[in-house]
């Protein structure tokens, strides 16, 4: 036979073989399924993304793009807080504005601070040179090392005046957005909470509610900057304010006129509305990572590989390999996880529901089902959301609390004792009892034998522990919302001169 025809019949019969047939099948099948699952996972998360618009639910960056306002009526445009903003110097200012850090070792170290909260500051002034010795006054020494901050309190103080606030939007490589403003914001208010309380100590009780009201408007100027980012930034900074404001109300050093109207302060603060905000924002981050992830495959891979360099041809496979519709479907599935933890908090009526929570359970099982890149995602925000939601509560009824230590300092003032119940405060103190964000009843409350009292909440278990929260050196130093037990607040007893 001649070669030409012996080739031809060597190929014949290799495209007739079984064994080929069966594995052109199975490869045809597999793009079969992959195509199917693609075109499922699409129409899925066109399906949800058509619904989310409808129901005003936005999905990425673009859509919240704010609208210019003018320099002169902008907060992040004012001299020097300008900087903030810019990438290239906001690091450089937040190290400038930066306190040391208090080394407590040992129990009676801490017990120390608790009881006199300025010998911990004094000690890490005097440690950094910032001061050159320690006095009989700690609180005078911390002014006087904040002294050094004078300039730009003074800035800040003038930006103050401006109504408006708008910070410019920087993008990272994947898309989302960075915030070079908030750390050095959030330096800025340590700055103004600890002046604030070390004027308290020296009885200069409107410089130091003039403080307050400066790091109040620090925190208001990111209100309208979407995600979880700037929110947990404005809670710490309301903790801050309001630790201060309990402090003067503990050591007696509020008159009666302002503890009438200190309250006010922070009257204009939604914390559940503010929450449910940042947690619906968050999405468009995460779905930036999605679309990335689904549609621009040479991107993700650069994503995936060090800054300056090329991606391998590992990395470039890897990334080609991700199945769209794996992607959408898990998109789906991230948005459907917040939409749960949305429903579940009520502003309106100041309420966190016993339901919260169901995306966590909802993520564990799903991740026991596959595992993945987009999974991943997944993974983090129903815990990242659960911790964020209860320091907000727990925020909120730190608002709840002071505005009755007010009411019950007054009372004191005026009647000589604490009142036997709450109800006695109601209406010339306060128009009414606020209710637990956790369960829906009034805050509890009672006195204590020594002439102080407790109020409280029943915290994130929802269970009534009597005013009752971990005394132990590691929960005390712990932040307020992740203390075991209730989330009490404490008006001590009127201190003898």
């Amino acid at each position: 036979m001649p070669p030409q025809q012996n080739d031809r019949a060597r190929r014949r019969r290799f495209w007739r073989r079984a064994d080929f047939r069966i594995l052109l099948l199975i490869v045809g099948g597999v793009w079969l399924l992959i195509w199917m699952d693609n075109r499922r996972g699409e129409r899925a998360w066109a399906e949800y993304r058509e619904a989310a618009r409808a129901r005003g639910t936005k999905l990425y960056q673009a859509e919240y793009a704010q609208a210019a306002i003018p320099d002169q009526e902008n907060y992040a445009a004012a001299p020097f807080i300008v900087e903030m903003g810019d990438p290239k110097t906001s690091d450089a200012i937040s190290k400038r504005l930066e306190l040391p850090k208090m080394i407590l070792h040992t129990p009676a170290e801490w017990k120390a601070v608790r009881e006199n909260p300025f010998l911990g500051w004094q000690n890490a002034f005097v440690r950094e040179k910032w001061i050159s010795s320690a006095s009989d006054d700690p609180a005078a020494d911390v002014l006087t090392a904040l002294k050094r901050f004078d300039e730009t309190l003074s800035q800040v103080r003038e930006a103050s005046k401006r109504p408006l606030s708008q910070w410019p939007v920087h993008l990272d490589r994947a898309g989302t957005q960075i915030y070079p403003h908030v750390k050095p914001l959030a330096r800025m208010s340590d700055v103004l909470a600890l002046r604030a309380k070390a004027l308290l100590a020296q009885h200069r009780s409107e410089e130091a509610l003039g403080e307050i009201r400066h790091a109040l408007r620090v925190a208001r100027s990111v209100e309208h900057q979407a995600t979880t980012f700037p929110f947990s930034f404005r809670l710490s900074t309301w903790y801050k304010t309001l630790e201060v404001a309990e402090y003067g109300i503990a050591s007696g050093l509020w008159d009666t006129a302002q503890l009438r109207t200190l309250p006010d302060e922070w009257a204009g603060i939604d914390v559940l509305g503010d929450l449910v905000f940042a947690l619906d924002s968050q999405r468009i981050d995460d779905n930036a990572y999605y679309e990335i992830l689904a549609e621009d495959r040479p991107r993700l891979a650069k994503l995936l590989t060090a800054p300056g360099e090329t991606p391998s041809l590992k990395v470039t496979v890897f990334c080609h390999l991700i199945p769209t519709g794996r992607v959408r479907l898990h998109q789906v599935e991230y948005n459907r996880l917040i939409d749960l933890d949305l429903e579940d908090i009520d502003p309106a009526h100041a309420a966190i529901s016993p339901r919260f929570s169901r995306s966590i359970q909802l993520t564990i099982r799903n991740s026991r089902e596959t595992l993945g890149m987009t999974r991943f995602i997944n993974s983090t925000v129903a815990p990242s959301n659960e911790s964020t939601t209860y320091r907000a509560a727990a925020t909120h009824t730190r608002l709840q609390q002071l505005t009755l230590q007010c009411a019950l300092a007054r009372y004191r003032n005026q009647h000589g004792s604490l009142p036997g119940t709450l109800d006695e405060l109601v209406p010339d103190f306060v128009e009414g009892i606020p209710l637990d964000v956790m369960d829906g009843q009034p805050l509890r409350y009672r006195r204590t034998e020594d002439g102080g009292c407790l109020i409280w909440s029943v915290g994130p278990n929802r269970i009534d522990d009597g005013g009752k929260t971990s005394k132990s050196g590691k929960q005390l130093r712990r932040p307020f919302y992740k203390r075991k037990g209730d989330w009490v607040s404490v008006l001590p007893p009127i201190r003898n001169e």
